[in-house]
């Protein structure tokens, strides 16, 4: 019997957390830390040196390799660059602050402290500030998602070889999100009519295991991609 979409990402999910508890148990730790973790900074503008070393830490052991092959000089440089770049994603992701992958319109305005913008705009200036001096792709997409786990989705080399997006700011607003999101109500939508459930009902049968539906569809991309 074939599974439908909703099954089949709820399975990938299952087999992620299954054969990769080392991820998953550095990602639930990270964000359970009351006192380094995200919930500390994320809806400020600023985090303290020990919350981006922390930050720093949480990324190096989800699997950032070119953090991994760094020498320890470059990796005290990289700290302080990340603690920079953090600081100035904050300013933009403040804007973003409640929305989520599934319901994000991509084309909605909001006033930022200088002008008028579409969120499509911050976002692509989140993005860009991230990633800095020398963060890379992967590296950058993990931070966005410890700012904001409802809206943005990690990815990495494989999954943007699967899913068919450049890998640049551009790539990853206007054509990785997107298709995310449709992913996201396409799931969200069989899961009701498969179950006869509300959309509120299925969004919690689709993150059951207590992650929210942005990492869901980062574990289903981490699987389908190797």
């Amino acid at each position: 019997m074939n599974q439908t979409l909703h099954e089949e990402i709820r399975r990938e999910s299952e087999c992620y957390r299954r054969d990769h508890t080392n991820y998953v148990r550095t990602y639930d730790t990270y964000f359970a830390d009351k006192k380094y973790g995200p919930s500390k900074w994320r809806n400020k503008d600023s985090l303290s040196q020990k919350q981006a070393e922390a930050l720093f830490q949480f990324l190096f052991d989800f699997g950032v390799m070119h953090l991994r092959r760094m020498k320890d000089e470059d990796k005290k440089k990289e700290r302080r660059n990340l603690r920079e770049n953090v600081q100035w994603a904050l300013k933009w992701t403040t804007y973003l602050a409640g929305k989520s992958i599934a319901d994000v319109d991509f084309n909605e305005e909001v006033e930022t402290e200088d002008q008028s913008m579409r969120i499509r705009e911050v976002m692509i200036n989140a993005y860009n500030a991230a990633e800095g001096i020398g963060a890379r792709p992967t590296m950058t997409s993990k931070i966005l998602h410890v700012i904001n786990p409802e809206l943005f989705v990690m990815w990495d080399e494989k999954i943007i070889r699967y899913v068919g997006t450049g890998d640049t700011a551009s790539g990853y607003v206007d054509s990785f999100l997107p298709e995310m999101q449709r992913l996201a109500v396409e799931a969200i939508s069989d899961a009701m009519t498969a179950e006869g459930i509300s959309d509120e009902d299925a969004v919690k049968l689709l993150t059951s295991c207590s992650h929210p539906l942005a990492k869901v569809l980062d574990e289903y991309n981490f699987m389908k991609s190797r």
